[in-house]
């Protein structure tokens, strides 16, 4: 063996090394960090016995991380509809969502806390878990968000925050849709009588909050889904919004050729360029 290849193996053996050690190091994180979560679902199964092998039994994915939804013991307890409904009860004339609104985003927030728990995007406060606000930002382009006008009214109420607590991502969210100086300066922007752009902010917020429902309800929505969707994003008569739920299926099934009860985000996007607004 020449001496270049003698170096080349020493080096192969030295970085399998050093991956052998960040692997083991990041098992150990994620143990520790187990420890100090629980399975809200899994709750009453793991109280019926006190046996630690239940613990065995809790599903992890293929690195061995928590894969179900989960809460810190002493601080988080995931979506909460007394939470959403305090929120409605505290002020009711000024609230902007219903209820079951309130209650999809705080579903979405423990979504994202659930994606992102283990990395240096989420930390653990006396007050739950907060989010960077660049994984917020990230979940808002994700939404289809690309109308800077549109991501300025979402992102004002977190402008002097780094760390998004679930309480802050509700504000946000309302941003959206509350009327405020700084929305009113914003929405301006749209008005010199430029009907294009009104049809595309529009439209941006239509795909913006399927995508938020989507989180929730899960890869196509069905007809309640999809009038919290036109609900939160559109705010119409509740009549005018089930004659447009129904108008949507309606459509979205001619056009496929068969009998669906959901209507998947492709046929929503395109039957919304299409004007069925």
């Amino acid at each position: 063996m020449n001496l270049d290849s003698h170096l080349a193996q020493e080096d192969t053996e030295i970085l399998n090394a050093l991956s052998f050690l960040i692997s083991k190091y990041s098992s150990i994180k994620r143990n520790l960090l187990a420890n100090e979560l629980y399975i809200p679902h899994q709750e009453k199964r793991l109280n019926k016995s006190s046996s630690s092998s239940n613990l065995e039994c809790l599903s992890t994915d293929s690195e061995g991380s928590i894969s179900q939804p989960y809460e810190t013991r002493q601080h988080y307890s995931g979506p909460s509809r007394s939470r959403a409904s305090s929120i409605v009860k505290r002020s009711p004339k000024v609230s902007v969502y219903s209820i079951d609104q309130y209650y999809t985003i705080d579903t979405v927030f423990s979504s994202l806390v659930e994606k992102y728990m283990g990395t240096s995007w989420i930390q653990l406060s006396d007050d739950g878990p907060e989010i960077h606000k660049t994984a917020i930002k990230q979940f808002f382009l994700d939404c289809c968000v690309s109308d800077q006008t549109f991501m300025n009214l979402l992102l004002h109420p977190l402008i002097s925050k780094e760390w998004i607590t679930l309480d802050d991502f509700t504000k946000s969210i309302e941003g959206a849709n509350k009327i405020s100086a700084f929305g009113l300066f914003h929405l301006s922007l749209l008005r010199p009588n430029d009907k294009a752009k009104k049809k595309s902010y529009k439209f941006e917020r239509l795909l913006f909050y399927f995508r938020f429902v989507e989180h929730e309800a899960g890869n196509g929505l069905g007809r309640d889904s999809l009038f919290r969707v036109l609900d939160m994003a559109d705010r119409r008569a509740r009549s005018q919004l089930e004659m447009w739920v129904e108008m949507l299926m309606k459509k979205a099934n001619a056009m496929r050729g068969y009998q669906k009860d959901k209507i998947s985000f492709n046929e929503f996007r395109y039957l919304m360029s299409e004007g069925v607004m």
